[in-house]
């Protein structure tokens, strides 16, 4: 039996002599950690990155805590170490890896303000945003776009006319 109850709660079969993606991740992490040289980190969080798959557990047991826990952890030390990566290839000057790789760990993890800076930079610096013409901005299915004038809000459409009408 994989998971078995414990107080309450799941926790995996102490018994079993598991190998999953997750303990290769961890592992991986300490040997990023250990790397100085900048490109040869930038490989290993490239092959970090094609590790990742989605939530720890997806679709597995959701009300368990251990499993809620684990999720929010490794989701954690990802963005963490895409993070880290991003920030790499930008002081080295890679505006496009920078954006492919954001792009796609934004698909995953549409959350993460920190990934979304880090390609708003390199797209600043490619030439493909201009903060100063576009005035303010927001990211809709990928692109990031300005913003104009209001066209209304949450419910305009349907709220009613307060102005008094003038009588004929």
């Amino acid at each position: 039996q994989l998971l078995v109850t414990v107080e309450k709660d799941y926790t995996f079969n102490p018994d079993l002599a598991i190998d999953i993606d997750v303990n290769h991740a961890v592992e991986m992490v300490k040997v990023i950690e250990d790397t100085a040289d900048a490109v040869t980190k930038i490989n290993l969080l490239k092959q970090f990155y094609m590790m990742y798959r989605g939530d720890f557990l997806q679709g597995e047991i959701t009300d368990s805590m251990v499993v809620a826990n684990a999720r929010y952890h490794y989701k954690g030390i990802y963005i963490e170490q895409m993070n880290t990566m991003l920030k790499l290839m930008f002081d080295l000057k890679d505006y496009a890896g920078v954006t492919k790789y954001a792009g796609n760990i934004l698909a995953l993890n549409p959350r993460s303000v920190d990934i979304h800076c880090w390609r708003m930079l390199a797209l600043f610096k490619l030439g493909k945003l201009d903060l100063m013409k576009g005035d303010l901005i927001c990211y809709s299915h990928g692109h990031y776009v300005g913003l104009g004038r209001e066209l209304g809000a949450f419910g305009y459409s349907v709220r009613r006319n307060t102005k008094k009408r003038s009588s004929r």
